[in-house]
């Protein structure tokens, strides 16, 4: 009877999991995801510490709403508890988090690694993938292509101030 569930085991390390950490500032990111959760056994993982998008469709309630148990809400072992004070990265419980993570691998999902941040070398979900690739090294890093900025906002100038008259001047 041991036979069987060796080559169970065995199947499962011979199938690469594969994680997708995706920061949905990046222009096309809703399509990507979209199309990534069409796989049913992708799994959205939600690594922010607190998960209130600036547009409606990433917002908690809705992603739960629109993948059901499919989505899940990680940033309370996986956010950055720095995310909004400019201190260093840290991870909210990495142990906690990390091991669920390698449960659902091992279960057999993908994972999409989700975070606000365009940059995923600045963003916390590169200490993620660095955590997570010491305990499940055969995991497989899916980066997106060249993100892009969602929009580039202009700062406009409060007032402006004539060639003619500088700093100096007023």
């Amino acid at each position: 009877n041991g036979e069987p569930e060796t080559w169970k085991e065995e199947m499962k390390l011979m199938t690469t999991r594969k994680v997708y950490p995706v920061g949905y500032s990046a222009g096309g990111s809703q399509k990507y995801v979209d199309e990534l959760m069409s796989n049913p056994k992708m799994l959205l993982i939600d690594t922010r510490f607190e998960p209130r998008g600036g547009r409606e469709h990433w917002r908690q309630v809705v992603l739960k709403e629109k993948y059901q148990d499919r989505y899940h809400w990680a940033g309370e072992y996986l956010g950055n508890v720095n995310y909004n004070n400019g201190l260093p990265i840290k991870l909210a419980n990495p142990t906690v988090g990390i091991r669920g993570l390698r449960m659902y691998l091992e279960e057999g999902h993908d994972l999409i690694l989700l975070c606000t941040c365009l940059s995923y070398e600045s963003c916390h979900r590169s200490e993620i993938v660095k955590k997570l690739l010491e305990v499940c090294p055969s995991v497989e890093v899916v980066q997106p292509s060249k993100p892009e900025p969602i929009a580039v906002l202009a700062q406009p100038a409060l007032f402006e101030v004539p060639e003619e008259r500088r700093w100096h001047d007023i």
